[in-house]
């Protein structure tokens, strides 16, 4: 259980980081407004790293193998990597969707005419 809720933390922050508006910040952002490669990649191993220890934190001090950690680190990177790639895929399907309306609304006026 208290994996799941370190990994939870780090999937939800590694997925805000892609919705904030980090444009409002404008020295810290790219030409596009997207927030800077090594900060964005900073970001995203500093969720890595809070997931760890919120682990920690959470098993309370418990004595664990060593290899209990390294698994651990394995499924935050996992977790990290899905709350990134998810938020693109689903930009992904919502221009994709958009792109189709348009065809459709394309091929609806020429067959009008």
């Amino acid at each position: 259980m208290n994996e799941a809720i370190a990994l939870t933390i780090v999937f939800l922050f590694i997925w805000g980081g892609h919705w904030m508006p980090w444009w409002v910040i404008p020295a810290i952002v790219d030409e596009e407004r997207l927030l800077l490669r090594p900060l964005a990649y900073a970001y995203g191993c500093l969720g890595i790293f809070l997931g760890l220890v919120a682990w920690a934190l959470l098993i309370g001090g418990a004595m664990v193998c060593v290899w209990n950690v390294v698994g651990f680190v394995a499924l935050d990177i996992i977790a990290a990597g899905l709350g990134a790639m998810l938020p693109r895929g689903i930009k992904l399907l919502k221009e994709y969707r958009a792109l189709a309306g348009d065809t459709e609304d394309y091929e609806q006026a020429i067959q009008g005419r």
